[in-house]
C-alpha cells in the first residue's frame, strides 16, 4: 500500500541555484513524499473525531511540505547547519549558507541503503514477482550495473502509473483503457529516475514467455501496440517499454538509461555511504529526518482512526525501529503539540496520551546528534524483541526501498506497520473529513470580567485566553510560515473558527487573504473561496503554493474547457 506525506526543511530552498537545479530538487522531493507501508491497520475512509482529521489533513497539506517550526529549530540548535531568517513580511525562511553543505544535502536526496547487497543464498519460491526478480539479479543484469541497481528496480508499477504525468493520459484514460487493456496490469520490471539528463524519464521490462499473440485479444501486449500508446499520449522517447521472452537479454536499454547523474550520484552514496562521515551524517539528518517524521505521524493518525490507538487511552506503548535516521522521539514529540494546541482552541480539556516510545537503532545511527536527544529507552536492534506486546510496532526506513523480497516483521505488537521508501509515485492524496469542527475561543477574556467572579478565576481565564492566542499563532507558523499576525487578524480568525458570521472590513494589503485561507485551512471539510477578482484569487493560490500546500484548486470561469479551468 502505497502513501503520501513528506516533510523538508525550508533550507532545502537555498539548493535551487539554478532553474535546472530547482527541478531537480523538486523532482526528488516530490518522489521522496510517496512512501510503501506493509500494515495491519484499516486505512479508513471516514474519520468520527474532527481533530483526528484536521491534524491529518494538515500532515498531508503538501507532498511534499515544510516541516513544523519545532522540528526546524531542533535541526538548526542541534546540527547547526541552517540559520533563522524572518523577512520584512514576517514570513519565516531557513538557510543553508556553506555550499559544501549545501552539496552535501542534496547528495542526501538520492537514497539508497549501502548496508544491503544483491546477495541471496536461496532462490525465493511462491512469489512469482520475486522469483522473476531473483533471476534478473542472478542472471547477470545486476552485476553488468553494480549491485546497487537491484534496489532501484520495481515489480509492481502498473503501466498507467508510467504513463500518468502525460496529460493527454490523464484526460483520456477511459478511452484509452478500451484501446490498450494493459495499462491496469503491472510491468514486469521497471525502472525510473525523477530526473534525467537523457531522452528517457523511464523504462520498464515485460518478460513474457506465456502468452501467445492474437488479433482478437486485445489484452496481449505487443511491440506495436506500446508504440502506439506511446505516442497517443506524447510520450514516446520519454518512456521506454521493452517486451522479451527472455529476461537477460535486455540489458543493454538498462544499462543505456543508467547513464545520467541521478544513478551517478546513487551509485556514488552506496559505494561510498555518506554515515560513514561527520559531513554526510548531518546531511543525511537534515534531508531525511523530516521525512521520517511525516511517514511516522501518517500511520500513528490512520492507527488514531482505524481505533488501534486511542486518544482518549492514559498512554500508549510505542516500539520503532529506526533502520537509518533518528526521527520517532521528534514525530510524537510534533505529534503533541499539534494535538494540544487543537485542544486548547477546542477548550475540551483533552490531553495528547503519554507515549512510552522504545527506539531500536542501526550501529551506523547510533551517536547522531538527533539521536542522542532521546533520554528514553534506546537500544540496538539487535536488542529489539518480538515477543513484547507493544500497542503498534513502526519499522522505518528512509534509505530502503519496498522490494518483492520483502518479509513481514516477526511481532505479537497489536499493530504493526513496516515503512519503506516507494520506488515510484503512484498513490493519489488521501485527505479525512467530518462534519464539523467546534471551537470555542474567546481571546477578550469577557468572561473574566464579570463582577462576581474572584481574582482566581479571573487569573485562571486570562491564562486560558493567552493559551487560545498562543495556540492559534502555533498554527500560524506552522502552516503558513508567518512569525506574528497582523492587526485584527486573530480576532477575525477566532470569531470565523467560532462558526460567527463576520464581516472584516480593511484596506488593501492586511491581511484579509491570510483570514480566509487560515479559517479554512482549520476546518476538516471542504471550503469554497469566493474572491472578488480573478488576480485575487490567482494570488491565494499562488501563496498556498508557496507555502507548500497543494490541496487546493481553483477555479477560472474564464476558460472554456473544463479540464484547463481547474487547475
Amino acid at each position: 500500500m502505497q502513501l503520501k506525506a513528506g516533510y523538508f526543511t525550508n533550507g532545502i530552498e537555498t539548493l535551487k541555484t539554478s532553474d535546472a537545479m530547482a527541478d531537480k530538487v523538486d523532482a526528488l522531493l516530490e518522489q521522496l513524499s510517496y512512501f510503501e507501508v506493509d500494515t495491519d491497520i484499516a486505512l479508513l475512509e471516514t474519520c468520527d473525531d474532527a481533530a483526528v482529521a484536521l491534524v491529518h489533513n494538515i500532515v498531508s497539506r503538501g507532498a511534499p511540505t515544510y516541516a513544523s517550526q519545532f522540528v526546524e529549530d531542533i535541526l538548526s540548535t542541534t546540527i547547526g547547519k541552517t540559520l533563522k531568517r524572518i523577512a520584512d513580511n514576517g514570513t519565516i525562511y531557513r538557510d543553508i549558507q556553506k555550499q559544501e553543505v549545501k552539496d552535501m544535502v542534496f547528495r542526501a536526496l538520492h537514497i539508497i541503503d549501502p548496508r544491503i547487497k544483491a546477495t541471496m543464498e536461496e532462490r525465493p519460491e511462491g512469489d512469482p514477482k520475486a522469483e522473476m526478480l531473483y533471476d534478473y539479479i542472478s542472471g547477470g543484469a545486476v552485476l553488468s550495473q553494480g549491485d546497487y541497481i537491484w534496489q532501484l528496480a520495481d515489480t509492481h508499477r502498473k503501466y498507467s502509473d508510467i504513463f500518468k504525468y502525460s496529460k493527454n493520459f490523464r484526460r483520456h484514460i477511459d478511452i484509452l483503457a478500451q484501446d490498450f487493456a494493459f495499462i491496469n496490469d503491472d510491468c514486469d520490471l521497471s525502472f525510473s529516475a525523477p530526473y534525467s539528463s537523457n531522452t528517457a524519464d523511464s523504462v520498464a521490462f515485460l518478460f513474457d514467455t506465456t502468452s501467445t499473440a492474437s488479433s482478437d485479444n486485445n489484452d496481449y501486449i505487443t511491440e506495436d501496440k506500446i508504440t502506439e500508446l506511446l505516442k497517443s499520449i506524447n510520450v514516446a522517447g520519454r518512456v521506454i517499454v521493452k517486451k522479451s521472452d527472455n529476461p537477460y537479454e535486455r540489458t543493454e536499454e538498462l544499462a543505456n538509461f543508467t547513464q545520467n547523474s541521478y544513478f551517478d550520484i546513487v551509485r556514488d552514496n552506496y559505494n561510498s555511504p555518506l554515515y560513514k562521515t561527520e559531513d554526510g551524517i548531518e546531511a543525511l539528518q537534515i534531508a531525511l529526518t523530516p521525512l521520517a517524521i511525516a511517514r511516522i505521524q501518517k500511520i500513528v493518525l490512520e492507527a488514531i482512526n482505524s481505533g488501534a490507538l486511542s486518544l482518549d487511552a492514559r498512554s500508549w506503548h510505542i516500539g520503532v525501529i529506526e533502520r537509518d535516521v533518528p526521527c520517532a522521539f521528534l514525530a510524537f514529540e510534533d505529534l503533541k503539540q499539534y494535538f494540544n494546541k487543537l485542544f486548547i482552541l477546542e477548550n475540551n480539556g483533552r490531553r495528547f496520551p503519554l507515549v512510552k516510545l522504545e527506539i531500536f537503532h542501526t550501529e551506523e545511527f547510533a551517536n547522531t546528534e538527533l539521536n542522542l536527544l532521546y533520554q528514553g529507552s534506546r537500544e540496538d536492534v539487535s536488542e529489539f524483541n518480538p515477543l513484547t506486546a507493544y500497542d503498534l510496532l513502526i519499522d522505518i526506513s528512509v534509505l530502503r526501498r519496498k522490494t518483492a523480497l520483502d518479509t513481514p516483521p516477526r511481532t505479537i505488537a497489536a499493530k504493526y506497520a513496516v515503512i519503506r521508501s516507494a520506488q515510484s509515485p503512484s498513490a493519489d492524496t488521501h485527505l479525512m473529513f467530518n462534519a464539523y469542527m467546534h471551537y470555542d475561543i474567546n481571546l477578550d477574556g469577557s468572561d473574566a470580567d464579570d463582577e462576581e467572579a474572584d481574582d482566581d478565576d479571573a487569573d485562571d481565564d486570562s491564562q486560558a485566553y493567552n493559551e487560545q492566542e498562543e495556540a492559534l499563532l502555533f498554527f500560524l507558523k506552522n502552516i503558513f510560515a508567518k512569525n506574528a499576525f497582523m492587526e485584527g487578524q486573530a480576532a477575525t480568525i477566532a470569531q470565523l473558527l467560532n462558526g460567527n458570521n463576520v464581516l472584516h472590513i480593511s484596506a488593501p494589503g492586511t491581511g484579509k487573504s491570510l483570514i480566509m485561507l487560515y479559517a479554512a485551512m482549520m476546518k476538516p471539510a471542504y471550503s469554497f473561496i469566493l474572491p472578488p477578482t480573478i488576480a485575487v484569487m490567482k494570488t491565494q493560490f499562488q501563496a498556498l503554493r508557496r507555502c507548500k500546500i497543494d490541496i487546493d484548486y481553483y477555479i477560472n470561469p474564464v476558460l472554456q474547457n473544463s479540464y484547463d479551468r481547474t487547475m
